[in-house]
């Protein structure tokens, strides 16, 4: 069954969820309760408070929603990819295999030069940006999409002078 209850207080969210938890006994007890939450901070306090008010927080799942919707299409598409391109993890690990390719040119100078100027390895180095790169590009998904629609169009001008203008 899917349910929704809206509430922008979290509190009163983790209530109403121990609540239906003890006055709805799962049918099966094998079955996985699947709730979706914002943060992966939520997932780790909710399951503290459920076990408070509930005794016990188990076989529970907490995807990130839009984690959920790509595990649904793959489900019930099946030309569907398992997993996601483009959520942070497989952005991140895309980055760390393109980025040396593109050091290569002459314009990418610059980070050649701030990657192979660190104390730390040069392969921990790539780590850090990729992931951070790949977290702006999650974000951007987020809050941005009209960027990432310009972008797929070639239509970059003005969101990189918007972006420079900002840095600087």
């Amino acid at each position: 069954m899917f349910i929704v209850y809206y509430s922008n207080q979290l509190e009163k969210q983790k209530e109403i969820l121990s609540s239906l938890f003890k006055s709805l006994p799962p049918e099966d007890p094998f079955q996985q309760d699947i709730i979706l939450v914002q943060s992966p901070n939520m997932v780790q306090w909710l399951q503290i408070e459920l076990a408070k008010e509930t005794g016990i927080s188990a076989n529970l799942k907490f995807p990130m929603p839009a984690s959920f919707i790509w595990q649904l299409y793959a489900q019930n598409l099946p030309a569907t990819a398992l997993e996601n391109p483009f959520d942070k993890d497989s952005m991140m690990w895309r980055l760390m295999r393109l980025i040396p390719i593109f050091l290569e040119k002459e314009n990418f100078s610059p980070l050649r030069n701030y990657l192979s100027s660190s104390p730390h390895s040069e392969q921990y180095k790539l780590y850090q940006l990729s992931s951070k790169i790949a977290d702006l590009f999650d974000q951007y998904l987020v809050y941005r999409p009209e960027w990432i629609f310009a972008w797929e169009k070639g239509e970059d001008e003005q969101i990189t002078a918007q972006i420079q203008k900002t840095a600087t």
